[in-house]
């Protein structure tokens, strides 16, 4: 198996990096965003990256 791109190389973070407490759990929160088509995911091994949709990069931008 590849190794994991870096997240900065994906433009992506690791849920784990996330500070902000919009209440139940990161899979959860995660799949409602992925859900809504904001955020894609890619897996390798038991590693997720999450990174922006162009959806999710306009709502973030204000557009």
């Amino acid at each position: 198996m590849d190794p994991a791109p870096s997240a900065s190389a994906y433009g992506a973070a690791s849920a784990s990096g996330t500070t902000e407490n919009i209440g139940g759990t990161q899979n959860s929160r995660m799949t409602l965003l992925r859900d809504a088509g904001l955020l894609t995911t890619r897996h390798y091994g038991h590693q997720a990256l999450y990174g922006r949709t162009p959806l999710g990069i306009a709502l973030a931008a204000g557009a």
